[in-house]
């Protein structure tokens, strides 16, 4: 197992003793700006399947798996989508942008 890539790490390392863990909350802010700007079907086939240049042509997946940051992710899926920046932080901030 490779302690580097983030899999295979026990849960112990990566989890606080009260239960929270950092590296799901941000997995699932990420799988719901997926979802949100490219549906769920069509996103996961996105994030399995598109190849990202500013990844190091590896897929969205294969980074996530690697530990990349899920922030890096996005935005590289993003920019190689031509994501309008308006639409990067989920349908949540534009409705706090509004208000």
């Amino acid at each position: 197992m490779d302690a580097g890539c983030g899999v295979g790490r026990s849960i112990g390392e990566r989890t606080r003793p009260d239960g929270w863990h950092a590296r799901a909350v941000r997995d699932s802010e990420f799988w719901e700006l997926v979802d949100d700007e490219f549906g769920a079907a069509g996103g996961r086939a996105l994030v399995r399947d598109h190849v990202l240049l500013a990844l190091g042509n590896r897929t969205a997946q294969e980074a996530m798996e690697a530990g990349e940051p899920v922030r890096e992710i996005w935005f590289a899926l993003c920019d190689s989508l031509d994501v309008p920046r308006e639409r990067r932080w989920g349908k949540d901030e534009k409705e706090h942008r509004r208000g």
